[in-house]
């Protein structure tokens, strides 16, 4: 994917925030130099690069760094057997490992009772560097950490910024998309960087049309990003709360697992994924069947973390996400029924016929006499109806009943 293709390797190549870029510099620089501070907190919205910012920091200063999800803070007793030693302690190799506390905010309202100070007895600890991220510094779930942290904001990135990094892939892709095309696509991103390419990749590999689809962005989750967390994390907690932040019904959201599955999962993950999809549209079309819509639980949850926990950990990269085939179906319906009223219409003000005998009557007529002599065909229904190239093309392939 193109988000991933294009990732910064250095911090400096992180778009827009200079300021926060210049504070996590300092912040690697003082462990580099033996000093040790306070965890940071990334804190902004979806998409502005706060998670790429930190593997981008780790590349750059030759950290390693850790990752830790759901599963490894969200008990006291995991974080102080697991991750309590690690960052008490060097590595063998004295290397500094940089740990990530990513989208702490989704989380930690369901942190068990001790959790919460165990995360704070780690920071005070801690001979390692400690970044946490989240959309919210002062949301209310992570009011727990603001005194043991220093916080750094990241701020959404300029249209221009956006459009420019764009133009700058197409080159490196040597594609082309429409100017017109870039600025609703720039628009509709609402500064989520990832969306953004994300959309850019769709509409290099399908059609213009698919723009549709898009859909304007506000602080609900985007379909890119929530198929994302559900094919990339492989825990419970994470896919299911996703469930409530994407402005899609239930159904739609089958169509796009359904469809992407075979990118991401192989082998028994991929028959363990279909299961449990299997097994949650059974209970959505016994909601909607009964009327009983707490089945509508048992689908959520099976659907999301059912399909995600149908794989342990992605060891193989994946196609990128492709859109449903009925959204495929759709626009191609769309574009069929829009040439053929174009049709209709030119016949219409020689013919004199009503729309459906000009349907059903003449257009076959007249793509079945293409096909035969198209040729002379073609120049009598040029002079005769002012049919021109798109229209001769669509009829020569219609498909006679």
């Amino acid at each position: 994917m193109l988000a991933e293709k294009y990732a910064p390797e250095n911090i400096k190549d992180i778009l827009n925030n200079k300021e926060a870029i210049a504070r996590l510099e300092n912040f690697a620089n003082a462990y580099i130099n033996g000093e040790l501070r306070k965890p940071l907190l990334i804190y902004g919205p979806t998409g502005v690069g706060k998670t790429t910012a930190v593997y981008a920091l780790a590349k750059t200063f030759n950290f390693d760094l850790i990752e830790l999800n759901a599963s490894d803070y969200r008990d006291a007793q995991r974080l102080n057997k697991k991750v309590m030693p690690a960052m008490s302690s060097m590595n063998i190799f004295k290397k500094i490992v940089l740990f990530l506390f990513d989208e702490i905010d989704e989380l930690a309202g369901r942190l068990d009772s001790g959790a919460e100070n165990a995360i704070i007895r780690i920071i005070t600890k801690a001979r390692q560097p400690i970044i946490f991220t989240a959309d919210d510094f002062w949301n209310q779930k992570i009011s727990f950490l603001r005194n043991y942290v220093d916080k750094v904001e990241f701020k959404r990135p300029s249209d221009n910024e956006i459009k420019t990094l764009l133009i700058n892939i197409l080159r490196k892709e040597k594609k082309f998309v429409k100017n017109e095309i870039l600025d609703i696509i720039v628009k509709r991103s609402n500064g989520d960087i990832r969306a953004a390419l994300n959309d850019l990749e769709a509409i290099i590999d399908e059609n213009e049309e698919l723009l549709d689809y898009i859909g304007i962005r506000d602080k609900k989750l985007e379909i890119f990003p929530f198929l994302d967390k559900i094919f990339l994390n492989h825990n419970f907690d994470i896919p299911y709360y996703a469930m409530s932040s994407i402005d899609l019904d239930l159904d739609m959201i089958i169509k796009w697992i359904d469809e992407n599955i075979p990118n991401v999962y192989r082998n028994g993950a991929l028959a363990r994924a279909y299961e449990s999809l299997s097994e949650g549209s059974r209970f959505f079309e016994k909601a909607n069947r009964t009327g009983y819509y707490l089945y509508l639980r048992y689908a959520s949850v099976l659907v999301s973390s059912g399909v995600s926990l149908a794989d342990n950990i992605q060891t193989y990269k994946f196609k990128p996400y492709s859109f449903p085939k009925i959204i495929k179906e759709k626009t191609s319906r769309k574009d069929e029924n829009e040439r053929i009223n174009e049709i209709i219409k030119k016949l219409k003000s020689k013919i004199h016929e009503s729309n459906k005998v000009i349907k059903n009557e003449y257009i076959p007529l007249i793509a079945l006499m293409l096909k035969l002599d198209k040729e002379n065909i073609e120049e009598k229904a040029r002079s005769l109806y002012g049919i021109e190239d798109e229209d001769i093309k669509y009829l020569v392939n219609w498909r006679i009943p």
